[in-house]
């Protein structure tokens, strides 16, 4: 009769332990899945911020040469940009504010650019720029504060 129960004992043991790891498995393979679609949303959005980059570059190199035309489409292509939903990774009033400051940073720039206003649109630059390193820093404490 002890050996029954010890056999019962043990194919209990062995079916708690294989249920375990099934589980275990089964969540390492979800979460190895869930970090390659953040990995993936990151690299996504790495490169549309590498797009905004070089329009950027395009609006500095133009303001060093005054060439209104190249100021004019990197503008452009930046506002254009910041239209697509990919970029609307919050909702709060803060991120849309500068979303909006940003775009108009944007048709002012292009508007300074048309009347080749190159002081103008220099100021406006560097106030585009603020906006910009404002709202990244905005984006990564609503992000920290989410992760808490």
């Amino acid at each position: 009769m002890r050996t029954w129960n010890s056999r019962r004992t043990l194919v209990k043991s062995a079916a708690v332990l294989l249920a375990i790891l099934m589980v275990g498995q089964g969540w390492m393979a979800w979460n190895a899945d869930a970090q390659d679609k953040r990995k993936k949303r990151n690299d996504a959005l790495s490169q549309k911020m590498r797009l905004k980059l070089d329009a950027s570059a395009k609006v500095l190199e133009g303001l060093t040469v005054e060439d209104a035309d190249l100021i004019r489409e990197g503008a452009n292509e930046m506002a254009e940009q910041s239209q697509a939903e990919f970029w609307q990774v919050l909702t709060d009033s803060d991120y849309r504010d500068f979303t909006r400051e940003f775009r108009g940073s944007m048709r002012r720039l292009k508007a300074a650019a048309e009347k080749e206003n190159f002081d103008a649109a220099a100021l406006e630059w560097m106030a585009a720029t603020k906006s910009c390193l404002d709202c990244h820093k905005h984006v990564r404490s609503v992000k920290t504060d989410l992760k808490k």
